[in-house]
């Protein structure tokens, strides 16, 4: 799905946003580790082509980043 956003561009990504970033929220919280590291990396390829578009989503993105980081530090202790 990714694809698709970078063959529309920058101008029309902003309509696809919420449909591609809603899932990779929700991979945030899975208890496989490699879905939350893929789900990082897809977040932030899809951040790199919609840009601003995706700041309607800062609060979540931010809340899911953060709790990702404390399972990270928390599996370490």
């Amino acid at each position: 799905m990714l694809m698709i956003l970078v063959d529309i561009g920058v101008q029309d990504s902003s309509n696809y946003v919420c449909d591609l970033v809603k899932p990779v929220l929700t991979c945030f919280f899975d208890s496989d580790s490699r879905v939350r590291y893929y789900a990082c990396e897809s977040l932030y390829n899809i951040v790199k082509v919609a840009r601003g578009s995706v700041l309607v989503f800062f609060n979540d993105v931010f809340d899911g980043l953060s709790k990702v980081r404390a399972k990270c530090l928390f599996a370490l202790l």
